[in-house]
């Protein structure tokens, strides 16, 4: 398609699961045979990176192909990022419908009015609506005389009377019995559940899980952990953490460029896309690299030796695969925040 960049060709291994496939495309193989393949003539489920661009903003992206082909499954429209795919939903309802999202049609909002209305006997739902006060609202005031059933003294004073009958803490909950709610839960159900969310952020945000979606990674780190402002030689100032700055510091130190160096994920990926790695755990997992030089096409990793070590296997992975890939890989691992690095 027009999408795909074309002129793309993989080097592909022959299998029983891929050999029929490949012949109905006039490849001649055999089994264990190592041919070369264009990118189109690649198998649905193939996990081959291919290069597409976005029909929403026009970027080239780098997306496994089995994720592009999910991606494009409903609509033929591939987005490449959560911003994207927000737009991608919008053209789809303004075609099918008219309007950017459905809930702006009134036979939605009729059809939503005659559920609850059979279901609840009001044309609303527990969202309050403007100018009404909430039946739920009504119904806590007349029972209880307050909004909240907590907030009603007697209620509150027998809860904490039972838990300490039962069991001696006026503020006890029942960690076991959550466990226990939890487990028991069949394992079928839950794999229904996996895969359904999976398809889900598949479709939404073209990934299987949020942390891999470069916008809402970038916004975990934002809140998970201490961000910091980094001036560069230019003026410009990033964002980095951990030992990151001093890092940069060292390399500024042996004579790179500003220029030379990519830092902010976005411009990393744009640069080079997006890197994705199998684990022990026989998942697909993404790798989103600390600094890249783009020189030496070299990227560096920043650690310390706690957080090296911690997750050393994962590390050693990440680094071979991206060796693999052709890329150079560099691990700079600080002992203290004074900058001793690990020889």
């Amino acid at each position: 398609m027009d999408r795909i960049v074309p002129g793309q060709e993989f080097k592909i291994t022959i299998n029983r699961g891929n050999k029929d496939h490949y012949k109905s495309f006039g490849y001649k193989c055999k089994l264990r045979d190592e041919i070369h393949v264009l990118s189109e003539h690649l198998t649905k489920g193939c996990h081959t990176i291919i290069k597409v661009i976005c029909d929403i903003c026009g970027n080239p992206h780098m997306v496994p192909n089995f994720r592009y082909l999910i991606n494009i499954k409903k609509h033929n429209i591939f987005a490449c990022s959560l911003k994207c795919s927000k737009i991608k939903k919008e053209l789809t309802c303004m075609t099918k419908y008219g309007v950017k999202h459905p809930m702006l049609l009134d036979e939605t909002k009729e059809k939503i009015k005659e559920v609850m209305l059979n279901k609840f006997g009001v044309p609303h739902n527990w969202s309050k609506i403007e100018g009404e006060e909430r039946t739920c609202d009504i119904t806590m005031k007349e029972m209880f005389g307050v909004d909240n059933v907590f907030q009603n003294e007697e209620i509150k004073e027998k809860s904490r009377q039972t838990k300490i009958e039962n069991h001696d803490n006026p503020s006890f909950n029942n960690p076991d019995k959550i466990s226990e709610t939890k487990l028991n839960k069949s394992e079928e159900e839950n794999k229904i559940i996996n895969k359904k969310r999976q398809e889900t952020n598949l479709e939404r945000i073209g990934v299987e899980f949020p942390s891999q979606n470069l916008e809402i990674f970038n916004k975990q780190q934002k809140s998970a952990f201490k961000l910091k402002d980094y001036t560069l030689p230019s003026g410009n100032i990033v964002k980095v953490q951990g030992f990151e700055n001093i890092s940069l510091d060292l390399l500024f130190k042996q004579g790179y460029k500003e220029e030379d160096l990519l830092i902010e994920d976005i411009d990393i990926e744009q640069k080079i896309g997006q890197i994705w790695y199998i684990y022990s755990d026989g998942r697909e997992h993404r790798y989103i690299p600390d600094i890249y030089i783009i020189s030496e096409n070299k990227l560096i990793e920043v650690k310390s030796t706690w957080t090296f070590d911690l997750h050393k296997e994962r590390n050693l992975i990440k680094e071979q695969h991206c060796l693999d890939l052709g890329f150079n890989f560099e691990f700079v691992v600080f002992k203290n925040k004074n900058g001793l690095i690990v020889e």
